[in-house]
């Protein structure tokens, strides 16, 4: 008896090693995109107006870019202003604000599957909630009434909408709870909302400071939000600063709150390490670091100081590899560049992408 489990377990390991062998064979021959691992997407978001927005390729086997991706593999331009782009499911749901749309593509041979333009007026963000449901934040036809359309993946259409602000912008997923910033688009906003995915109703409304617009989630799932402030023109005393705050998801509290020693400086444009113990985000025209445990301006670090740019624009975290990808907009009529750097500010390499490089997806 015990002969024969040892020869039956020889079997199943022998067939095991025959399948993992053979399942590394048919994953390697370069048809089967892994996010992050084989390279990532830049969205070059173009001149507003100027329908030149365009989708980049970053190849890590081959250190090269391929540019004009969409256009190159669809036969049609992308269109106006691209604001973001996230990999979910094995297809790249591409956000074109100022077309109305979202293009949505395979990552496997970048072909077309589908656009979304009935119900959209200004999308911005995009978030895969479940494999037949996604949300994407709108600002509406006026810039300030937003909300969020609800999409059902498996056709490709809006089935709700739900309202939610001013100029609604980022979205995060924590459980089955999601959390968009309104950062409030032509108008003003000083809110994120919080929303039962299982419901698609506001549960929570939270006031966090002036026009919050990027978020994050930590290792301890609270959720971090920059907010640009405001800037009054006419009325500087009026003004507020930017700010870091931190939302504890439990108890959806605001727990902390940092704010700029001035006006007009940062911190924005926010992104977290891989571990989810390091805040990353644009400071000074530059970028920094602080861990989660910050409780001050004294513990930005700068990283990567505003003069390795000729203009930082948006930036990503390939957290693959924990490396920062930056990119560099000398202006929005010739093409940008893109720069890898290690998490500790240290320079890799760069490459020459689209116009207006304004963040990475994988």
């Amino acid at each position: 008896m015990k002969t024969n489990t040892l020869f039956n377990n020889f079997l199943k390991a022998s067939l095991l090693v025959f399948v993992l062998a053979f399942s590394a064979c048919t994953e390697d021959d370069g048809s089967k995109f892994t996010p992050g691992q084989d390279g990532f997407f830049i969205v070059n978001e173009g001149a507003w107006g100027n329908a030149n927005t365009s989708l980049s390729y970053f190849d890590k086997a081959t250190l090269t870019v391929t540019n004009n991706l969409f256009e190159t593999n669809t036969g049609r331009p992308l269109g106006d202003q691209a604001q973001s782009m996230t990999v979910f499911n094995d297809l790249g749901y591409i956000v074109v604000q100022n077309s109305s749309k979202l293009e949505v593509i395979s990552t496997l041979d970048y072909s077309s599957v589908a656009t979304i333009s009935e119900g959209l007026s200004s999308p911005t963000y995009f978030l895969g909630i479940s494999a037949n449901k996604g949300y994407v934040s709108d600002w509406g036809p006026d810039g300030v009434t937003s909300s969020i359309k609800i999409i059902d993946l498996t056709t490709n259409t809006i089935t709700d909408s739900i309202s939610t602000g001013a100029g609604t912008n980022q979205m995060v997923l924590v459980d089955n709870m999601v959390y968009a910033a309104n950062s409030g688009g032509w108008g003003y906003d000083n809110t994120v909302v919080v929303i039962d995915t299982e419901t698609d109703e506001i549960i929570k409304t939270i006031e966090v400071g002036d026009n919050p617009s990027t978020l994050a989630v930590d290792k301890n799932e609270n959720v971090w939000v920059t907010g640009n402030g405001l800037t009054d023109y006419v009325n500087a005393e009026n003004s507020t600063p930017a700010f870091l705050a931190k939302i504890d998801s439990e108890n959806n509290t605001v727990e902390l709150k940092i704010n700029a020693p001035e006006t007009g400086i940062g911190p924005s444009r926010l992104n977290i390490d891989s571990e989810g113990k390091t805040l990353v985000f644009k400071y000074k025209s530059g970028i920094s670091t602080a861990p989660i445990e910050v409780t001050s301006v004294s513990d930005f670090t700068e990283i990567i100081a505003a003069d390795q740019f000729t203009s930082l624009y948006g930036f990503g975290i390939d957290k693959s590899e924990n490396h920062i990808i930056a990119g560099d907009a000398p202006d929005f009529t010739n093409p940008g560049s893109i720069k890898r750097y290690e998490l500790n500010g240290t320079f890799i390499d760069q490459y020459t992408v689209g116009i207006g490089p304004n963040g990475i997806a994988y």
